[in-house]
């Protein structure tokens, strides 16, 4: 896997240039619809909760000590 810091160059020129394609440049999935599992719902795993809202993503998660109104609130399924 290429990691992408070491062709930033490339891309920097790219962009630059004027020659940034972004059918080939943007390899990223759909996240519309999708499900995402968090696991543990504290103050981080609720802040990715609540970005992935925007998404209409499906949440899962697990967190034995998470308090219900949290649950609610945040519309997560728990497992």
């Amino acid at each position: 896997m290429e990691v992408a810091a070491e062709r930033l160059d490339y891309w920097h020129e790219s962009l630059v240039t004027g020659k940034w394609d972004r059918r080939i440049t943007e390899r990223t999935a759909e996240l519309n619809e999708k499900t995402l599992g968090i696991i543990g719902l504290g103050r981080i795993g609720r802040e990715v909760a609540a970005r992935a809202k925007a998404f209409k993503m499906r949440l899962v998660a697990h967190d034995p000590y998470v308090d219900e109104a949290i649950v609610g609130e945040l519309e997560v399924e728990m497992m």
